[in-house]
């Protein structure tokens, strides 16, 4: 997964986090008179969301106008004629001082993602600190077997956790996850047997509960939101709810409040923290929560049941499927932005084919790093690719265009037509059909771009002296821009005013003044040529309207044909000396020197 990939997935994600946190605070103050376990159930769950939320969102999946009828057929063309300017293709370049402010632009998703992967390497070395802690404190503790110690383990039909007691007075706590144990201090032998009963219980209950486990869990979510206030709140109510849900436990088998809580406070007093293992380590008595703990454990108002394994397992179930469609939306998100995306892109093409080529290279690379390694971003790395054969250089435009093709191999048949145009420019014209070839396979026969390749491929098979295929290719491009131009017209409702020259009596207008189309720059790299045919209504007032093209070009070709005819001005066709609106077609030659 790359850097870009990446910063999409965490971003949504930590948008995301928002909405799960929100509704996990407002589901525990629904629930706020439950119990403390239910309530602990509750972010459980939401930090387990928060983990499925950039592991859903990486793998969960993310019209055309109906053509018109035909036009009604002029009796009269015009004729105009384009060739590429005189100029280099890369001839026009911003001065430096304006490139330098684009190409030093803060590349802000690349310093945030900086900084969240120093945050998130920090969190997981604190948390590797801590195991290496706990691990070296059980290799060195010592185990105990008195029955007096292991009794309430068999009560509550716990076998598989281990009693270990460290040489130090330490908080007691319970660790692991598939090997659980309860640390205890070198003095424990000294307590009383209602003490350690009650601590045996306390910790018991949360190795019952899978507490250590969940904790790593939400620890781990942590570590993917550091930097998320509304998490470490979240962080510090699990841990409340937890330990008073294990005062719960205590109190439910049995224990006298007002005892229970002098035993907590005695502990606290006396035992310390062992530095550096909260991350992954469950200690009994934490000072900033014991008050809050004693005046809980003292209310003899609160409920105190423990749900069941099916509510747990319910709770997780839940979470699962509020995580899902969340998740999903990035889906939803990424069809929303292809609208803003294409913008990006054109804007960036726009710069490019004013010849502004640092500029358009420098906008290309910030729309394919904001997007990443998805489909979308294919066109940019076009672009890129474009760009670098107008400085004439091949072989990079190559990497790009291959870039673009195996992104969205689904739609790569421009990809592979610029791969084409490329090699072409390096003479190698064997591996240039090829991926003509190629290309025509991927993309719609009966569609323009189609059209584009067989007319770039047949260029390239008369270059080689093989007429007749180069020929086939001709006559099949001329059928798909016929068929094309036959569903191209009017509204379907056309004026009934619009003449014909020369038919009952209607005097063809006359052109006054002609603009020479330009090249486009497409058409200038791939050398390519052609003839486009335009369909004009000449109004009244000399002016054309309805200008539509009816045997295109590719290549950007017909836009420049279009922007060209409608600066055309004419003498209005008559009809009995009154001025009226002719049809009439155009033909542009767009011919290389």
């Amino acid at each position: 997964m790359t850097v870009s990939i990446l910063y999409g997935v965490l971003w949504g994600a930590a948008l995301k986090s928002f909405a799960v946190l929100a509704l996990a605070w407002v589901v525990a103050g629904l629930f706020r008179k439950q119990s403390a376990a239910v309530r602990h159930l509750i972010w459980a769950a939401a930090f387990a969301a928060l983990i499925l939320l950039p592991v859903l969102s990486a793998i969960l999946p993310q019209m055309r106008v109906a053509p018109l009828p035909g036009f009604l057929e002029p009796s009269i063309s015009f004729q105009a004629s384009a060739t590429p300017m005189d100029r280099p293709l890369a001839a026009t370049v911003e001065p430096v001082r304006r490139t330098a402010g684009v190409v030093r632009r803060m590349n802000w998703p690349g310093v945030l993602m900086v900084l969240w992967a120093a945050g998130f390497v920090a969190s997981l070395t604190r948390m590797s600190a801590s195991f290496v802690k706990i691990r070296r404190l059980r290799r060195y503790a010592v185990r105990v077997d008195e029955s007096e110690w292991r009794q309430p383990a068999h009560l509550l039909g716990i076998d598989n956790v281990e009693v270990l007691r460290i040489p130090s007075a330490i908080t007691p706590m319970a660790v692991g996850v598939l090997r659980p144990a309860i640390l205890i201090p070198s003095d424990a032998t000294q307590w009383t047997a209602e003490l350690r009963r009650v601590v045996l219980l306390h910790e018991l209950a949360h190795v019952r509960r899978r507490d250590p486990a969940v904790h790593i869990a939400a620890r781990l979510a942590l570590c993917l939101y550091w930097w998320n206030p509304a998490a470490w709140a979240a962080w510090w109510e699990m841990l409340k709810e937890r330990e008073r849900a294990a005062d719960d436990a205590v109190l439910g088998a049995g224990s006298r409040a007002s005892d229970y809580a002098a035993h907590l406070l005695d502990i606290a007093r006396s035992m310390r923290d062992v530095p550096g293992i909260a991350p992954t380590a469950i200690c009994m008595p934490r000072k900033s929560q014991l008050e809050g703990r004693l005046l809980a454990i003292l209310d003899d108002t609160r409920r105190r049941s423990i749900p069941g394994a099916v509510t747990a397992i319910a709770a997780m179930v839940l979470a699962i499927a509020v995580t899902i469609p969340l998740a999903a939306v990035r889906a939803q998100d990424t069809a929303q932005n292809r609208t803003t995306t294409a913008s990006l892109i054109e804007w960036a093409d726009a710069v490019r084919r004013s010849d502004r080529l640092p500029e358009a290279e420098a906008r290309y690379r910030e729309v394919a790093a904001r997007i990443g390694n998805r489909p979308e971003a294919a066109p940019a790395f076009i672009g890129l690719g474009i760009t670098a054969l107008a400085r004439k250089e091949p072989t990079q435009a190559i990497e790009h265009f291959e870039t673009a093709q195996k992104l969205d191999p689904a739609n790569n048949g421009t990809a592979l037509m610029w791969l084409g145009i490329a090699e072409s420019r390096r003479d190698n014209a064997s591996r240039a059909e090829e991926l003509y070839r190629s290309a025509l396979s991927r993309l719609d026969p009966n569609s323009a771009p189609a059209a584009t390749v067989m007319e770039l491929c047949a260029a390239l098979l008369q270059a080689e002296g093989r007429e007749s295929e180069a020929k086939d290719l001709v006559e099949r491009a001329s059928a798909v821009r016929s068929a094309l131009g036959s569903q191209v017209g009017p509204q379907p409702d056309p004026s009934k005013s619009v003449y014909r020259a020369g038919v009952g009596g209607v005097v063809a207008p006359k052109l006054l003044h002609k603009i020479e189309p330009e090249y486009s720059q497409e058409a200038r790299i791939a050398k390519y040529q052609g003839t486009a045919v335009l369909f004009i209504n000449i109004d009244p007032d000399g002016m054309p309207r309805n200008v539509r093209v009816v045997h295109g070009l590719g290549l950007g070709l017909d836009d420049k044909a279009v922007e060209a005819v409608n600066q055309w001005r004419f003498e209005p066709g008559e009809l009995d000396g009154q001025p009226v609106p002719v049809a009439a077609h155009i033909e542009i030659n767009f011919r290389l020197k």
